[in-house]
């Protein structure tokens, strides 16, 4: 507690005495004899001594400084000035007034009696100060606040302050107020100024995973180039953590570099010793590192590290950046970026040995993007990787049976190439363009596996594989591929031909206030794409799989589509406030499939898909700021089910009036393998690859509410609520409480489960500073 009020207080000091800086300008002066602008009611003038006795009304204006006062003596020559009575002195937005002052306009020395200043967001007063030719500043007796009232919600005293030009301040006898009544006492306090523009984080609370905690984190600029960050953490059940996180943006690199680790306490274990069938880890931490360079205009160096101690560390100290990327890579990578080409070599390692990787040593991968050949009317674009690759497994600790060995499952390896080509060759006929297509994909391997792994003994290997299972799942049972095949060759055509047009209508005279619409014109963009993929020439169930070029299958289909858009015009520009995608694909051929019920004993595919595919719609209205609507479904033609469908909306732009409402649904279906080697190809879901996987169902309903209580106090009631588990998963009633110079807010809910309960107080000067806890 007392490091944490000493970084709180410490950030307040910053802001003081940058606000006591404001007050005694220290810009450049200018020209030598620069004269001064004294006006007032009556002036008496001395010329042999130069000094002049103003009184009523006096202002005095010198390189942009200001003041204003009752009575002044003010010498001429010297630019020596005493001033008494309701003194203002002013500098740009600066200020301060008092009953006295006494200094020099041109050395900028100047001494003050009793005083008010402000600066930036900084009230408060101070009982006298005094500013050197070197830059010393001293200051006794000054209390400050963010808070304009006139009984300040809380202020920080000192009895005082001594400034030095390095930006480093003292401050002695510090006194933390609430109201008027002191809660907190310093004897001295260090600090800097060059910290303004940090923040500082204070979070105590209790939780039922870490009990009582204290996590605090100090951010600190690094000139005009980054921040870092110190962070000390201090939980009752795990221990003390520290780390930091750097991060830099110069002109031509960024870096961002964390470091976080501890000794835990309560490491988490799924069983005696092991966690998740991984050694359980006491010495937790997390190292990572990016670092991006660019030394010309087309070339960049790019790098990133990602260390883990364990396979729960990155989801228990860094949640968002697990949801966001459960699994982070490392690599280094350098890019060439020519006119018309584009180069990268790349290397992929696994650091980490609980984690499953395809170890990319190194990968060359070419791209040369869609270009004329020979003046003719065609257009040619081709891609090649060509690596060494390795599918690295989870490296398990925890045996099978007592006294046993653990069960991984073996690595593979291989040399591949891969080449992807295309040719085109567009022409237009009226309004109608046309682009027949031509291309083919070639996989080349130098080592394959002699017994086939299919699509289920695929998914068994990885649903082994998968470390969310605290105990080996289907009884350690799965297949591998072996390392007795040899070098072979994969490849596939496609034939193409993509035909579309371009329909529209405008109504430019049309109106509306309400909507903010000047104009309206419909843009409709029908077309019809066919694709032909010939069967491979290899069987896939023999080829190593690293990625999605490895499952090659015969295509042949059709899409229908069209791409609507309604337009107006706003503030100069075209603005789409509506559009809506279709698709429907309609097949040649039945493709046929492992169920999700299909096992490693089943011979062959147990089932197929007709010649209906999917039908795709997605529709996104917004028709103004703060109004939202989308909607998109997928229906699959041929079982006459819905696949996917969500739904959502937002209403308001004012950040106390917001309602958003989101609903997901997801079938128990087999999403069909749609792709083409030369043509893009919409896809709602991301799930119609080339290596397509049963999904559960999945059923979800989200909504949040914010509204206006008082003119001060905001309410927001958040719920989600799970229909396949049939629960309430998720519930919150939020109330957030103006206080003046700080945002309160106290949140009551629950999380699948477990119950909550937050507090948090947020400066509004210094948003990043905040004191909150929870339960």
């Amino acid at each position: 507690m007392v490091k944490m009020m000493n970084r709180f207080l410490g950030v307040c000091f910053a802001g003081l005495v940058c606000a006591l800086l404001a007050a005694s300008p220290c810009r450049g002066a200018e020209p030598e004899g620069s004269p001064l602008d004294l006006r007032a009611d009556s002036v008496d003038y001395q010329p042999e001594t130069g000094w002049a006795s103003a009184r009523g009304n006096v202002l005095i204006e010198y390189q942009g400084m200001r003041l204003q006062a009752d009575e002044v003596r003010l010498n001429q020559k010297t630019k020596d000035v005493e001033a008494r009575g309701n003194v203002l002195f002013e500098d740009g937005e600066k200020a301060w007034r008092g009953q006295e002052l006494t200094g020099n306009f041109e050395t900028r020395v100047f001494s003050t009696g009793v005083f008010d200043l402000k600066g930036g967001v900084w009230y408060g007063q101070a009982g006298s100060s005094e500013r050197q030719e070197d830059g010393r500043m001293s200051v006794a007796d000054a209390r400050i606040t963010t808070c304009d009232h006139e009984h300040p919600h809380y202020s920080i005293s000192a009895k005082r302050i001594i400034y030095y030009p390095n930006g480093k301040f003292r401050a002695y006898h510090v006194v933390y107020r609430v109201g008027d009544v002191p809660v907190f006492y310093w004897p001295l306090l260090l600090g800097d100024t060059s910290t303004e523009g940090g923040n500082i984080e204070i979070k105590p609370g209790y939780s039922s995973d870490w009990g009582a905690y204290l996590l605090l984190g100090r951010t600190y600029r690094l000139g005009d180039y980054g921040r870092t960050k110190f962070m000390l953490d201090l939980r009752s059940k795990n221990g003390v953590a520290v780390g930091n996180r750097t991060r830099l943006q110069l002109a031509r690199s960024e870096t961002d570099f964390l470091v976080y680790g501890m000794f835990d306490m309560d490491t988490p274990e799924t069983s005696d010793g092991y966690n998740r069938r991984f050694a359980s880890e006491d010495v937790r931490y997390r190292l990572s590192l990016y670092q991006r360079f660019d030394p010309y205009h087309d070339l960049t160096f790019r790098a990133q590290v990602d260390a883990l101690s364990d396979v729960d560390m990155l989801e228990d100290w860094f949640k968002r950046e697990h949801d966001a990327n459960p699994q982070p890579h490392s690599y280094v990578d350098a890019s060439w970026n020519a006119d018309t080409f584009n180069l990268s070599l790349a290397l992929r390692p696994r650091l980490n040995s609980f984690q499953t990787t395809v170890e990319q040593l190194p990968e060359l991968h070419w791209v040369l993007p869609r270009r004329q050949l020979f003046g003719l009317p065609l257009y040619w674009q081709s891609e090649l990787t060509f690596g060494h690759y390795e599918m690295k497994w989870r490296e398990f600790d925890e045996p099978l049976v007592p006294g046993g060995d653990p069960l991984n499952a073996r690595s593979y390896d291989s040399w591949r190439a891969n080449w992807v080509n295309a040719v085109y060759a567009p022409f237009s006929l009226g309004e109608f363009q046309f682009v027949p297509r031509a291309g083919f994909q070639t996989v080349w391997y130098s080592d394959s596996s002699e017994g086939r792994l299919t699509d289920p003994m695929l998914r068994e290997l990885f649903v082994h594989d998968n470390s969310n299972w605290a105990t080996y799942p289907l009884g350690g049972f799965f297949r591998e591929y072996d390392a007795d095949g040899k070098g072979t060759t994969n490849v596939a055509g496609e034939l193409g031909l993509e035909v579309s047009t371009k329909l529209y209508r405008a109504w430019n005279d049309y109106r509306n206030g309400t909507l903010d619409l000047d104009g309206l014109r419909h843009v409709a963009q029908p077309y019809l794409n066919y694709t032909y993929v010939s069967d491979p020439s290899e069987d896939r169930e023999n080829l190593y799989y690293f990625d999605q070029n490895d499952r090659l299958q015969e295509m042949n289909f059709l899409r229908a589509g069209v791409d609507q858009r309604v337009q107006t015009r706003r503030n100069g520009r075209i603005y789409t406030f509506a559009r809506m995608q279709t698709y429907a694909d309609f097949h040649f051929n039945k493709q046929k499939y492992y169920s999700a019920a299909a096992t490693t004993a089943t011979t062959g595919p147990d089932a197929e898909h007709g010649t209906l595919g999917s039908l795709g719609n997605r529709i996104e209205v917004r028709p103004r700021e703060g109004l939202d609507f989308w909607n998109t479904v997928v229906f699959d033609m041929e079982e006459g089910e819905l696949s996917r469908a969500e739904l959502g909306m937002g209403i308001g732009r004012d950040q106390r009036r917001r309602f958003t409402l989101a609903y997901i649904y997801r079938n128990e279906y087999m999403p069909r393998s749609v792709y083409s080697m030369g043509s893009p190809l919409l896809d709602f879901t991301g799930e119609a690859n080339s290596l397509a996987y049963p999904y559960d169902e999945a059923q979800w309903f989200e909504a949040q509410l914010t509204l206006p209580i008082n003119a001060k106090t905001t309410g927001r009631l958040s719920l989600a609520y799970d229909f396949v588990d049939n629960n309430l998963a998720r519930q919150s009633l939020e109330i957030i409480r103006d206080l003046h110079c700080w945002m309160g807010s106290l949140a009551v809910g629950q999380d699948n489960g477990d119950f909550f309960v937050t507090v948090m107080f947020t400066l509004k000067a210094f948003p990043g500073m905040n004191i909150g806890g929870g339960i």
